[in-house]
């Protein structure tokens, strides 16, 4: 998947998840706090709440 949209600014970055702003798969709760890195049962790697999709 392709991210579209702005970049988000480093020097005032966006509260939560750095991605939420051009996430097309975003909730409330992506703003909330910065995910942190999970493993997936098919061994892959996830910093996301919605590793769901």
């Amino acid at each position: 998947m392709r991210l579209t949209g702005e970049m988000p600014s480093l020097r005032n970055p966006p509260s939560g998840c750095p991605f939420r702003t051009r996430c097309p798969f975003a909730l409330p709760a992506c703003g909330e706090a910065v995910p942190e890195l999970r493993r997936r049962p098919d061994n892959r790697h996830v910093a996301c709440i919605r590793d769901d999709i």
